[in-house]
């Protein structure tokens, strides 16, 4: 199931939101978008995104990170 979930998917530019996805469908739309390898591994990764549970961001914590690596 959790897999499955969809999180509301804001950029890390400072909060343009990108969508409601997978975290696998999200990390292939910033694999895209960025031309380099990304995943939720934040070792000698940036962040390109995080991932909400709600679609208000500035009430809660992301539950999701994807990192690029350049």
């Amino acid at each position: 199931m959790k897999d499955n979930a969809r999180y509301y998917w804001y950029l890390a530019d400072g909060g343009t939101y990108d969508g409601f996805w997978t975290v696998a469908q999200e990390i292939t739309r910033m694999e895209g978008d960025y031309g380099v390898f990304c995943d939720t591994d934040p070792a000698g990764g940036t962040t390109v995104a995080r991932g909400y549970v709600l679609p208000i961001p500035t009430l809660i914590w992301p539950s999701q990170f994807v990192f690029a690596h350049f």
